[in-house]
C-alpha cells in the first residue's frame, strides 16, 4: 500500500507499508476452511468497512493463529486507523511464527520500519531504530522492494545520501520502473547541481504510465522547477501545464507554478485569470482541509496528503497579491507542518548566556559574495565580544571570495558541507544540528527560512534554546518552532502581527536590516559634481532625458507595477525606463516579451532601456545617474532600494500593497512594505497610500522645472541623511538587535517567552554618529595609503568619495569633514584640497592640524610664503609637539622664501626660541652658557632646526654655521649627528684639530646611543678582521650586502668590501663586516664560512678584534679607541679610503695612532698629509667568477657596440653632448651599413642615486636636480643609437662589457680607483677616457686608454674645453674604424690580460695581510 508524497519545492516519495501478496497455491486443513473464508470476507470489505474487515481478520486468526497473509494484512489495517501499538503486535507474531517463510519475514520488518519510520517523521533523532529494521528486512529477502525503498529513503532523511543513492542503484536493477526510487535518486543529483541528471529520472516518472497519478504530478512540478533552475523557462512552462492537465486542471501547485513560470517570461496575457484559478482552487484545498481535520472519518492516504501539502510554496504567496498576509501565514504553516513532530536538540546546558555571554548561531546558506552575505556581515561578524559570542554554520557554496573568508574569522565556523567522493559535496542536517548543539548554543538564529536553498531540517531540530526567523524570507515562518522574528514597526506593525505571524516579534525601532555598504561608493545628491556626471554617462551616455529607473529581479515585476511606469512614461515625453537585462537564455526572451508589452500600451521601445549587469561596485556607481527609482507593487526592492539611496536617488513606493489581513489589518505583505522602512528611517516618508498618488506624485517632479527643483531638493536631503540618519548604521542596528536577544533570553529565564519585544531606541531620531566616525576613520585610512603610495594612489579617489558623503552630511557641522576632503583633493585638484582645508580652518581657528596641512598643501603648489604663515601660527599654538614633528626644519626649507626671513619668524614663535636663536646672533661664549628646561625630544628636535639652517649657509657663511652649530651642540650635547657637522664646519674652517676632536665625540657618542645590547661575538680559532662600514647617512646603497645584486645593485667601494673580505678570509682570518644590513641578512656569507655580516651597532667596543680597518670614513676610528685613552683597542687598526676626501681633520694624532692607511692608487696618496703612512692597495674585479677563459667576461668585443657604465653625474652629460657627432660621422664615414653605433648606458638612475641627488650633495635643488635628470634621461631618447639600460647584476653587466668594444668615459670626476674600467677592460672593453689629470684615470689604463692624450683638466677655458671635445669625438671615432678594421685586436687581447692580473682581489688581499703580519 502506498502513501502519496509531500508537495514540497523538490519532492520526494515516502515509505511503503508493505501487504501480504501471496498467491501460491497451498493445501489446507478441512478445519482450516473457516479461516480462509473469513480472511477472503475480510479482504473484500476491508476498502469500505474497515472496523467490519478487522472483526474477519481477528476471527480467522483464532481459527488459524499462523496465517501469515491475516498477520500482514490485520498489522496494515491497525496502521491505516491509527492503532499502532496493536499493528507491531501482529508483526511480531508473524515473526516469531516458526515457518514463515524469508518473504513473509521480510514484509513484516519493512513494516515495523515503516511504522517506527512514522512514529519519527523528521524527527532524524529517532530514525536510526527504522534503519535497523529495513536492514534486517533485506537479510531475509534481498530482492524485498518496499524494504529497499524504504532504506534509502530514511538514509535521505538522515542525510546519508551516498548510501542513500547506492540503496536506489541497487532497486532499480530489481525494479527499473519503480517511480519513487527514481524521484528520490533525482533528489540527489539536484542536490550536487547535476540537473541532467536529475531532470532525466523526473522526465522518466512524470511520463510514465506505471506511476501513480500524484507521484506523475510530482515529477512534472519537478521537471518544471528544474528547468526553471537550469534557466530553461520554455520548457519549465510546458512541465508545469502538463502537471496541470494531469491534475485534471485541479492542482493549484502546479497552477502556481505554470504562472510563476509565465511571468518570469513576463507573459502577462491572462495572468489575472490564472491569479483567481489558483486562489479559488488553493480555497477549495483549504475547504478540504478543515473539514477532514475536523471530521473522524477514516482518512486515505491521498486525503492525508492533502492535510500536508500547502496549495502553494510561501515564497510563491508573497508574488501574489491576492494572498493576504493571515493567508500567507496558512501557507507558511503548512509548509512547516511535516516538522512539527520533529524532537527538538534543544540547549545543550539548561542555564542561558553561560560566563554572562550570549551564544548566538546564525544558520545560512549564503556566507559568501551574495547580496544576503552583504546583508548580514556587518551584524554576524559585528557583535560585542564582551557580551557575545557567535557561530556561524554555513551549508552553501564557499565561493573562495573575500566576503566568505571575512565570515570564517566569526568565533566559531562550521562548514556544513561535507565532499563526496565521487566530486561534489553533501549536507547532513542531523549532524549540523548535533554540532551546533555542542556549541551550547543560546540563541540561533535562521536567515533563510522558506528562501532558495534553505535546510528546513537544520533549524528545525532547534539546536538551541531560542529559535530565530530573521531577514532572509520576509514574512512568517508559519512554524511553531520558530520562538522570534526580526522586523521593525513599519514591516510588520506590531498591531497587525498576530494574523499575520506565528512568531512573536522582535521589533527594531529604526530599519530590520544591518545593511553594510562600501562608503566609498560615488554619490551623486543632484549636482554637477564628478560622481554626478560619471554616473549619469555610465546610465545614460551623452543624452539628457530623465531616467526612471527599477533594477530589481525580474520576478518581482508585475502588469501593475509595468503599468505604472508606462503611465509616467506616456506622461512624460522626455522619460526613458531602465532595468536591468536578465540572463539569458530566458533573457533575450524576456526583453522581447517587455517590449511587446511596452508598444501595447503605447511607448517606443527606445524609451525602454535594459542595463547589462555589471560587479556590484560598478552598478552602484552607474545607479547615480537615475532620476528616480519607482519601485515594484508586490513584492518591492529590498537590497535594491538600499543601493539606490545610498547613491542617492529618490524613491517612488507604495506603502504596502496587496490584500489586507483579518479584521483590516495591514495592506499588503512585509514584502512590499521594505523600501517604506528605509524612507520611513532616512527622510520620514513611507510612500504612497495609492497608485494613483504614486503616478501622479512622479509625473509631478518630471514635467516641470519646479519639479524638478523639487526633485533635486529631495536628492540632497537623501544624501545628507544617508551618514545622519540611522538607517545605514549597522553597529547601532546590531546593538538594537543585540538587546533583543538580551530581552529574549531574560524572558526565556523568567518564562514569559510569549510576548513580543520591542526595542526602544539608543539614540534619537537624527543621530547615527557611528556613522559618522565608520566614515571618518575609513578616509583617514585611505589618505594614509594615498599619501604612502604617492600622487598617483587610486587611494585619493576612495578617500574623495567617502569625504563627498562626510561633507554632503556633516558639512555645515563640523570643519573635520572639509580637512579631510581636502586633503582627499590633494591627489587630484590642489587648488580644491586648499578651498576645503581654508574653510576647515575658518570653522576651527584654533586647531593645528587644519593650519598644518593647510600649510602643507600651500607649499605644494609653491605658496612658500603662504605655509609660511601657517606653520608660524602652528608652532605659536603647539610649539612643543610641532617643534618635535621638524616644523621648525620645514619652515626654514620651503621653497620661495626668504630662508633668513623663515629663521627670523620661527625665532620669534615664543621666548624659548627667541633666547636660543639670541646666542647664535651674540657673542657670547657658549663656554659658560647652561641651557635648561628642554625635554630631551625638544632639545634633538631645536638642535637639528640649528643644524638646518647651518647645511643652508655652510657654503656662504661658513663662521655663521659654526655658530649655528655650536649652539646646537650647546642645546643637546649628546647628539652625535650635530657634533658631525661640526666636526665638517671646523674643517671646512682650516681647524683639522677642532675637526677631529668633534668627530671623535660625535661616534663616541653615536655609538653609545644607538649600540646593540646584544652586540656580535665573532667566533673563536682564527685572527679576527673588522671591517667597519658605518656611513653616518651618506650611503648610496641602504642595507648593501652579499645579496644586492638582486635588490638594484652595488657600488665599486661596497662591492670592494664584499670581494676582499672573502679573499682575506681564505688568507686564514675570520673577517667581520660591520654596516647598515638588514637583521634577515645577518650571520655567515653564503659563499665564504669564515666571513660574517652584521649591523654596525653590534660593534663591541669591549670585545675589540684583531685587525680594525675604517672604510672609507676616518671618523670610524674612533670605533676603534683612536683619539680616546681606551684600555681595550684592536692589535692593529687601519684606514681604507675609497674616494678623493678632505683631509684637513687627518691630524698628526690621528695619523701616528694607527698603523696605515689603504689607498686605492698613487693619485689618491696625494691627498694624504706628508705624516700620514700610506699604501697603496688599489680595489679589484671577481677575476675568479666573471673574468675566468670562456666565463662571463668573453666575448664579441663589437668595435660598433660602446657603454658607459658609472654614475650619470661622473661624465653621462659630457659624453651626450658629443654622441650625436659621433653617430654621425660613423654613419655618414660608412663606417657601418644599415643601422649605426650603439651606446648603452649602464647604473643609470638608481633609486641609491635619486636620492643622492635629492639630498643637495651635487650641489643644487632637489627641483634643479629633478630638472637635471629629466634633461639627461630626455637626451638619451632623443640621440640615435643610445640605449639606456640602467642598473644590471654583475654577470650580465660583464657579459654587457664582453660584447662591447668600447668603454667611454669623458669624466671631470676625482676617481681614485674606478672599478667600472677594471671590469670593462678585464672585459675586453678598451677605454676611451677624459684621462682627467686629477684623478687615477692616467695610472689605472695607462697606455690602453684612446682618449685624447692631454687629458682634461680642472679650470679650462671654453675654448680649451671645446677643443678638447673635438678630440674626443676624434678620438673615439678613430678607435670604432680601427676596430672595425681588426686593428685592435691584439691590444684588446693583452689589456684582457693584464687587467685580469693586475686586479685581482687576491693580489689585493696579499697585500692587506702583509700589514696585519
Amino acid at each position: 500500500m502506498k502513501t502519496s508524497w509531500i508537495a514540497t519545492l523538490f519532492q520526494i516519495a515516502v515509505v511503503f507499508a508493505g501487504r501480504s501478496t501471496s498467491d501460491e497455491p497451498r493445501l489446507v486443513e478441512v478445519h482450516e476452511i473457516p479461516a480462509f473464508h473469513a480472511y477472503n470476507s475480510a479482504v473484500s470489505i476491508e476498502a469500505s468497512n474497515p472496523h467490519g474487515a478487522l472483526d474477519f481478520y481477528r476471527r480467522a486468526l483464532e481459527i488459524k493463529p499462523d496465517l501469515e497473509d491475516a498477520l500482514l494484512n490485520i498489522g496494515s489495517l491497525y496502521d491505516r486507523i491509527g492503532d499502532i501499538e496493536s499493528a507491531m503486535l501482529s508483526y511480531e507474531r508473524l515473526l516469531n511464527l516458526p515457518s514463515t517463510s524469508g518473504h513473509f519475514r521480510a514484509s513484516a520488518c519493512n513494516n515495523i520500519g515503516h511504522l517506527r519510520h512514522k512514529i519519527a517523521g523528521k524527527d532524524v533523532l529517532n530514525l536510526k531504530e527504522s534503519v535497523d529494521w529495513y536492514e534486517r528486512a533485506l537479510t531475509y529477502d534481498e530482492s524485498h522492494v518496499d524494504s529497499r525503498y524504504n532504506l534509502g529513503k530514511v538514509l535521505q532523511d538522515l542525510g546519508e545520501d551516498e548510501k542513500a543513492k547506492e540503496v536506489y542503484l541497487a532497486l532499480l536493477e530489481i525494479d527499473p520502473g519503480h517511480p519513487e526510487a527514481r524521484l528520490n535518486l533525482s533528489n540527489y543529483f539536484f542536490k550536487l547541481q547535476d540537473y541532467y541528471n536529475a531532470a532525466v529520472h523526473q522526465k522518466m516518472v512524470g511520463y510514465s504510465e506505471k506511476a501513480s497519478t500524484a507521484t506523475r504530478l510530482g515529477a512534472l512540478n519537478n521537471l518544471g522547477h528544474l528547468y526553471r533552475d537550469s534557466n530553461n523557462h520554455d520548457q519549465a512552462e510546458q512541465s508545469f501545464m502538463d502537471a496541470f492537465i494531469l491534475s485534471g486542471n485541479t492542482s493549484s501547485y502546479s497552477l502556481t507554478n505554470l504562472y510563476i513560470a509565465r511571468r518570469t517570461l513576463n507573459k502577462w496575457e491572462g495572468a489575472e485569470d490564472l491569479i483567481d484559478e489558483i486562489l479559488r482552487l488553493g480555497g477549495e484545498v483549504m475547504e478540504q482541509r478543515t473539514i477532514l481535520r475536523q471530521g473522524n472519518v477514516l482518512k486515505t492516504n491521498v486525503q492525508k496528503q492533502s492535510l500536508q501539502s500547502p496549495p502553494l510554496m510561501p515564497y510563491d504567496s508573497l508574488l501574489l497579491s491576492a494572498t493576504s498576509p493571515s493567508h500567507r501565514l496558512l501557507i507558511a504553516s503548512m509548509a512547516c507542518a511535516p516538522y512539527e513532530s520533529v524532537q527538538r536538540l534543544n540547549k545543550l546546558n539548561e542555564d542561558l548566556a553561560v560566563s554572562n555571554k550570549i551564544t548566538v548561531s546564525y544558520l545560512s546558506y549564503d556566507f559568501r559574495d551574495h547580496p544576503m552575505g552583504h546583508l548580514t556581515r556587518a551584524l554576524v561578524l559585528g557583535h560585542d565580544k564582551d557580551g557575545f559570542r557567535t557561530v556561524l554554520l554555513s551549508y552553501g557554496v564557499n565561493d573562495g571570495s573575500i566576503h566568505r573568508r571575512s565570515f570564517e574569522t566569526a568565533d566559531r565556523f562550521i562548514e556544513a558541507n561535507v565532499p563526496l567522493p565521487g566530486g561534489g559535496t553533501s549536507v547532513n542536517p542531523l549532524n549540523s544540528a548535533r554540532q551546533l548543539h555542542l556549541e551550547d548554543v543560546d540563541i540561533a538564529v535562521d536567515l533563510m527560512s522558506h528562501t532558495r536553498g534553505a535546510i528546513a531540517l537544520i533549524a528545525a531540530l532547534k539546536p538551541a534554546s531560542i529559535l530565530v526567523n530573521y531577514l532572509g524570507f520576509p514574512g512568517t515562518s508559519g512554524g511553531a518552532h520558530y520562538d522570534y522574528a526580526v522586523v521593525d514597526k513599519v514591516v510588520a506593525p506590531p498591531e497587525a502581527a498576530t494574523a499575520a505571524w506565528s512568531e512573536k516579534l522582535i521589533v527594531l525601532p529604526h530599519t530590520y536590516q544591518a545593511n553594510e555598504y562600501n562608503v566609498s561608493a560615488g554619490l551623486c545628491d543632484g549636482g554637477s559634481g564628478e560622481f554626478c556626471k560619471r554616473a549619469r554617462k555610465l546610465l545614460k551616455g551623452d543624452t539628457a532625458h530623465f531616467a526612471v529607473c527599477n533594477f530589481n529581479n525580474i520576478d518581482k515585476v508585475t502588469t501593475t507595477s509595468f503599468d505604472v511606469w508606462m503611465n509616467i512614461l506616456r506622461s512624460n515625453s522626455n522619460a526613458k525606463l531602465y532595468m536591468l537585462r536578465p540572463k539569458d537564455p530566458a533573457g533575450s526572451v524576456i526583453v522581447d516579451n517587455l517590449i511587446l508589452e511596452a508598444a501595447a500600451r503605447g511607448v517606443e521601445r527606445s524609451r525602454v532601456v535594459f542595463m547589462e549587469r555589471a560587479e556590484h561596485k560598478d552598478h552602484v556607481d552607474r545607479i547615480g545617474g537615475c532620476d528616480a527609482m519607482v519601485d515594484t507593487l508586490v513584492y518591492g526592492a529590498h537590497t535594491t532600494a538600499s543601493d539606490f539611496l545610498w547613491a542617492g536617488v529618490p524613491i517612488f513606493n507604495m506603502h504596502g500593497y496587496g490584500a489586507e489581513g483579518l479584521g483590516g489589518g495591514m495592506s499588503g505583505g512585509m514584502a512590499s512594505r521594505v523600501a517604506s522602512s528605509f524612507l520611513s528611517n532616512l527622510i520620514k516618508s513611507e510612500g504612497h497610500r495609492s497608485v494613483k498618488a504614486l503616478e501622479e506624485e512622479v509625473h509631478r517632479l518630471l514635467a516641470s522645472p519646479e519639479g524638478t527643483h523639487v526633485l533635486g531638493a529631495m536628492r540632497k536631503n537623501i544624501a545628507k541623511s544617508l551618514l545622519w540618519r540611522p538607517h545605514f548604521d549597522n553597529k547601532l542596528i546590531t546593538k538594537n538587535i543585540e538587546k533583543g536577544y538580551e530581552i529574549a533570553v531574560e524572558l526565556r529565564k523568567a518564562g514569559l517567552e510569549n510576548m513580543n519585544i520591542v526595542i526602544n531606541p539608543h539614540t534619537s531620531e537624527n543621530d547615527s554618529l557611528g556613522l559618522y566616525a565608520q566614515a571618518s576613520s575609513l578616509a583617514t585610512k585611505a589618505l594614509d595609503e594615498a599619501m604612502r603610495e604617492g600622487k598617483d594612489s587610486e587611494h585619493y579617489q576612495t578617500a574623495l568619495k567617502i569625504t563627498e558623503r562626510l561633507v554632503v552630511s556633516f558639512g555645515d557641522e563640523t570643519g573635520d569633514v572639509h580637512h579631510l576632503r581636502g586633503l582627499a583633493y590633494q591627489g587630484i585638484d590642489m587648488q580644491s584640497a586648499i578651498r576645503h582645508v581654508r574653510k576647515a580652518v575658518e570653522m576651527s581657528h584654533e586647531d593645528v592640524s587644519f593650519r598644518y596641512n593647510l600649510g602643507s598643501l600651500l607649499s605644494q603648489i609653491g605658496e612658500g610664503e603662504g605655509a609660511m604663515r601657517e606653520y608660524i601660527k602652528v608652532l605659536r599654538l603647539d610649539f612643543e609637539a610641532h617643534m618635535m614633528k621638524d616644523l621648525g626644519k620645514l619652515v626654514i626649507s620651503l621653497p620661495s622664501v626668504d630662508k633668513q626671513q623663515a629663521f627670523d619668524n620661527v625665532c620669534g614663535v615664543n621666548e624659548i626660541m627667541t633666547d636660543l636663536c639670541g646666542l647664535v646672533n651674540g657673542n657670547t661664549d657658549l663656554e659658560g652658557v647652561k641651557i635648561g628646561g628642554l625635554t630631551d625630544e625638544m632639545r634633538t628636535s631645536i638642535s637639528r632646526f640649528f643644524l638646518r639652517r647651518a647645511q643652508q649657509v655652510f657654503d656662504t657663511r661658513k663662521l655663521h654655521a659654526s655658530r649655528l652649530l655650536q649652539v646646537a651642540v650647546k642645546i643637546n650635547p649628546e647628539d652625535g649627528r650635530v657634533r658631525l657637522k661640526l666636526g665638517a664646519a671646523r674643517e671646512d674652517l682650516g681647524d683639522g684639530e677642532g675637526a677631529w676632536r668633534e668627530s671623535v665625540r660625535a661616534v663616541n657618542s653615536i655609538h653609545a646611543v644607538e649600540r646593540s645590547p646584544s652586540p656580535f661575538k665573532p667566533p673563536s680559532g682564527r685572527p679576527v678582521v673588522a671591517i667597519y662600514c658605518n656611513e653616518y647617512g651618506q650611503t648610496w646603497w641602504p642595507h648593501w650586502s652579499y645579496s644586492s645584486h638582486k635588490r638594484g645593485g652595488l657600488g665599486g667601494s661596497e662591492e670592494s668590501a664584499l670581494f676582499l673580505a672573502r679573499e682575506v678570509a681564505n688568507m686564514g682570518y675570520t673577517v667581520v663586516i660591520y654596516n647598515d644590513i638588514i637583521e634577515e641578512e645577518e650571520g655567515k656569507d653564503p659563499e665564504n664560512d669564515h666571513v660574517y655580516w652584521t649591523h654596525w651597532k653590534k660593534y663591541n667596543l669591549d670585545d675589540p678584534p684583531d685587525i680594525f680597518v675604517a672604510w672609507r670614513y676616518h671618523l670610524s676610528l674612533a670605533v676603534a679607541g683612536v683619539g680616546e685613552n681606551r684600555e681595550r683597542k684592536p692589535r692593529k687598526t687601519f684606514l681604507w679610503l675609497q674616494d678623493a676626501v678632505s683631509t684637513v681633520g687627518y691630524t698628526r694624532e690621528m695619523c701616528e695612532a694607527i698603523d696605515n692607511i689603504f689607498v686605492l692608487s698613487t693619485f689618491h696618496s696625494r691627498i694624504l698629509p706628508s705624516y700620514c703612512s700610506h699604501k697603496v692597495t688599489p680595489n679589484g674585479i671577481d677575476v675568479g667568477n666573471y673574468f675566468m677563459s670562456g666565463g662571463d667576461g668573453d666575448g664579441t668585443n663589437d668595435s660598433g657596440v660602446m657603454s658607459y657604465g658609472s654614475a650619470p653625474n661622473r661624465g653621462l652629460e659630457l659624453l651626450l653632448s658629443v654622441w650625436g657627432k659621433i653617430h654621425r660621422r660613423l654613419v655618414e664615414g660608412g663606417t657601418f651599413g644599415e643601422g649605426g653605433p650603439t651606446l648603452n648606458v649602464y647604473y643609470g638612475f638608481s633609486s641609491s642615486f635619486m636620492k643622492f641627488g635629492r639630498s643637495g650633495q651635487m650641489g643644487i635643488t632637489e627641483q634643479e636636480f629633478e630638472a637635471w635628470v629629466g634633461a639627461v634621461k630626455e637626451k638619451m631618447k632623443s640621440l640615435p643609437g643610445v640605449n639606456y639600460v640602467g642598473m644590471v647584476p654583475h654577470d650580465k653587466l660583464t657579459r654587457e662589457y664582453a660584447a662591447s668594444g668600447f668603454i667611454l668615459y669623458p669624466t671631470k670626476y676625482p676617481e681614485t680607483g674606478c672599478v667600472t674600467l677594471m671590469k670593462a677592460m678585464s672585459a675586453g672593453a678598451i677605454p676611451v677616457t677624459s684621462r682627467y689629470r686629477d684623478s687615477t684615470l692616467p695610472e689605472l689604463t695607462g697606455d690602453y686608454d684612446l682618449g685624447p692624450e692631454g687629458g682634461l683638466w680642472d679650470d679650462m677655458t671654453d675654448e680649451e674645453m671645446i677643443e678638447w671635445r673635438r678630440q674626443y669625438v676624434d678620438k673615439v671615432v678613430e678607435a670604432v674604424e680601427r676596430g672595425r678594421r681588426g686593428e685592435l685586436h691584439q691590444m684588446r687581447s693583452e689589456m684582457k690580460e693584464s687587467s685580469r692580473a693586475r686586479f685581482s682581489w687576491r693580489g689585493v688581499a696579499t697585500l692587506w695581510v702583509e700589514e696585519f703580519a
